[in-house]
C-alpha cells in the first residue's frame, strides 16, 4: 500500500496508519480531489477518512476497509465558520438539510463516476433523499441518472 496524504481538496481526518491504499486507488482519488479543487475553488476541503492498514487486513469495527480498494469521503458541508469559537468543524457524521451542500456534492460525485473506476458508492437513505431532492429541485443530475445512481 501508499499513504493518502494531504494535498489539494482534502484534509485527512483518519489515524495516520488507516489512510494506506493501493496504488490505483490513492492516484484516482488524488486527481478526482485534485479536480473537484479547480472545478469548486471555494469550496472546503474534502474529509478523507478510513482507506486500510499499510499491509491490510481487518481494520475494526469496519467490514470493509481490508483492501485499500475503498475510502471514507466527506459530504460537501455548508459551513459559515460561526461556530461556538467562531470556527466550527467539519464534520460528516450530522448531514442535514441544513449543512448539506447539495450542488457540490453532486460535483463530488459526478466526478468519482466519471473515472469510470468506482464500483459502488455508499450512501446514508437519509442524505440520498436530500440529494434526490436538490436534484429534482435544479434538474442536475437528470431524472435518468438519478435513477442509475441511487436507490
Amino acid at each position: 500500500g501508499i499513504p493518502m496524504l494531504e494535498g489539494p481538496g482534502r484534509i485527512i481526518k483518519a489515524e495516520r496508519w488507516k489512510t494506506w491504499g493501493t496504488a490505483e486507488t490513492v492516484a484516482i482519488l488524488d486527481d478526482v480531489l485534485r479536480a473537484y479543487t479547480e472545478e469548486e475553488p471555494h469550496s472546503h476541503p474534502i474529509l478523507v477518512g478510513n482507506l486500510s492498514a499499510q499491509h491490510g487486513g481487518r481494520l475494526e469495527p469496519h467490514g470493509s476497509h481490508q483492501s485499500g480498494r475503498d475510502a471514507d469521503l466527506s459530504f460537501v458541508q455548508l459551513h459559515d465558520g460561526k461556530g461556538p469559537k467562531g470556527d466550527q468543524e467539519l464534520d460528516w457524521r450530522d448531514m442535514n438539510a441544513l449543512n448539506l451542500d447539495g450542488a457540490r456534492t453532486w460535483t463530488l460525485l459526478r466526478l468519482l463516476i466519471a473515472t469510470g473506476r468506482i464500483e459502488g458508492i455508499y450512501i446514508d437513505t437519509g442524505v440520498q433523499k436530500l440529494l434526490y431532492d436538490h436534484a429534482i429541485a435544479t434538474g442536475t443530475p437528470t431524472r435518468g441518472q438519478l435513477e442509475q445512481w441511487l436507490e
